[in-house]
């Protein structure tokens, strides 16, 4: 999206582009459970940042700050990592929907262990609309992630009204969706694989692998179709690359809808809501379809039409939409402000950054890898948006570039100052967390009542932590780690081949080394142990 206050784009812009190359289920599959994951885009903080990057009014502070007294709800959760983390990290109070049972009791869990204040309930949308409606309850955020084009038209109803009824003036809605026209070419396969997966028998992966061995079968033929769509073995070889839970709900619910961005800015028009953002950080910088010079668009100035171009220059297949009921136009000076004022910490080491074949001599690239050095001093410590300026010596506009590409990598996120409620409830969670871990594979995912979201953690540093408070000596650790890897058959393994107790624990030793020496700061800083 083009930022009305204009910061980004003009002849000398930084060349980006080069830088970065009828049941209970009513029809879902419920089959194979969903993928756990985080999703920091509904994070309020992010929500509020790409709301500011993209000229919106958001409140009267003169930085991005967490809305007081947050009213939250997120329909369809899945596992709930993304709901419980942003429950446990930010002051309000949170509802959120999922019509699975095994979800939610899995989300009540951990809602439980945090102590936030958090409802949540196994409920339908059309259930949910009642139970709003008899409670009279308004939400300042509505997000839902992945649901959208994975529900019946009925819902997609249901869900508008929702939002229609309950948001709040000034209220932001996140939503996520398939759209045209990336999946144009895609979207006859998925039938063809829809079809046969239908029609043949087994358990939920058999068929799921038969599916797509037939898909691979018949597209490999030589047919009108397959000629007329010659990019279908990139499809194959993506679809290939993920597990059955992600294609079973990606690719085999009942309903499975598609549609152009004007169609949902149409629907949520309707509904009294304006588009207001993308919630992907990097179309704040990405293209500007000016530079296409195309003459006989000179003519139109509907930002919307606009941004439906724009799906069409990059082929794009899924959206993040960001709508607002209300929304006001930022002022240039005040977004500057706002910015500079707002705090930012890494989430990730530096070291994790991922740069091109033309890194040396980039000037972007220096630019990226002096804020992320500064942002490692005096322990990890957040700093605000003028500290990173004044001490980077980077102008305003090179900062907010850079700034949108390493959220965009997921090291850096906007930080606040928690209270001790925020820091007691992720506290909480980390360590309902970590025990889990202990007794069985787990989340990834960690609550930071810094930034207010989730941070990476993986299953073998959580183990770690738990280790350390157990024992001093660091042979103890690895073998307090090694042993519970072992006996939950969890060992480490190169291929196809196990690794042995003793490779393992040599491993595990030098992963501890590297823990200790580098993540174990900055995941003190986050407040994660």
């Amino acid at each position: 999206m083009v930022v009305s206050w204009n910061l980004f784009y003009n002849k000398d812009k930084l060349r980006i582009k080069e830088f970065l190359m009828k049941e209970w289920h009513e029809g879902y599959f419920t089959e194979l459970e969903y993928v756990d994951g985080y999703l920091a885009e509904m994070s309020p903080l992010l929500l509020q940042l790409n709301l500011t990057l993209a000229g919106v009014k958001i409140n009267h502070a003169d930085s991005i700050l967490p809305i007081k007294n947050l009213s939250y709800l997120e329909l369809g959760f899945g596992k709930g990592s993304s709901f419980n983390i942003h429950a446990a990290g930010n002051d309000g109070d949170f509802m959120g929907i999922d019509f699975n049972p095994n979800h939610v009791k899995n989300a009540i869990e951990f809602a439980q262990a945090s102590g936030a204040k958090a409802r949540i309930f196994d409920d339908s949308f059309e259930e949910l609309y009642e139970r709003l409606h008899s409670e009279n309850t308004f939400f300042d955020i509505i997000v839902l992630h992945g649901v959208w084009s994975w529900v019946s038209i009925q819902n997609q109803e249901v869900i508008l009204k929702i939002i229609r009824k309950f948001l709040k003036v000034g209220g932001i809605v996140y939503i996520s969706y398939n759209t045209f026209p990336g999946w144009a070419k895609k979207h006859p396969i998925r039938e063809l694989l829809m079809g046969y997966f239908q029609n043949t028998s087994g358990s939920a992966e058999q068929r799921i692998t038969q599916s797509i061995a037939f898909v691979e079968e018949f597209l490999n033929k030589q047919t009108s179709f397959t000629k007329a769509f010659p990019d279908y073995p990139q499809f194959l070889a993506e679809l290939k690359q993920h597990n059955v839970a992600y294609i079973a709900h990606e690719y085999l619910n009942q309903d499975w809808n598609c549609c152009y961005f004007t169609e949902m800015v149409k629907k949520l028009e309707s509904n009294k809501c304006s588009f207001a953002a993308s919630g992907k950080i990097l179309d704040h910088i990405d293209m500007d379809i000016d530079s296409l010079e195309l003459t006989s668009l000179k003519q139109i100035q509907d930002d919307i039409f606009k941004e439906q171009i724009k799906d069409y220059c990059i082929n794009r297949q899924f959206r993040l939409d960001i709508f607002m009921r209300g929304k006001q136009t930022l002022g240039i000076q005040e977004g500057i402000a706002k910015i500079s004022n707002t705090f930012f910490t890494l989430i990730k080491l530096p070291k994790t950054f991922k740069g091109t074949s033309q890194e040396g001599t980039n000037i972007f690239y220096r630019f990226i890898l002096v804020i992320l050095d500064f942002l490692t001093t005096d322990s990890y410590r957040p700093k605000s948006g003028f500290e990173i300026m004044e001490h980077c010596k980077l102008p305003f506009r090179e900062f907010l570039a850079s700034l949108c590409v390493i959220i965009h990598q997921g090291l850096v996120m906007p930080a606040q100052k928690p209270n001790q409620q925020l820091q007691q409830q992720t506290k909480k969670f980390n360590t309902h967390l970590f025990e889990r871990q202990m007794h069985e594979k787990s989340s990834i995912y960690a609550a930071s009542p810094i930034t207010g979201g989730g941070i990476v953690v993986s299953e073998v540093e959580q183990l770690f932590i738990q280790g350390q408070k157990l024992f001093s000596d660091t042979h103890q650790i690895i073998t307090f780690v090694l042993e519970i890897l072992t006996s939950q058959n969890r060992l480490l393994a190169n291929g196809n081949e196990q690794i042995d107790y003793a490779k393992s624990f040599q491993i595990l030793q030098d992963a501890f080394k590297e823990f200790i020496e580098e993540r174990l700061t900055l995941l003190q800083a986050l407040e994660i142990c």
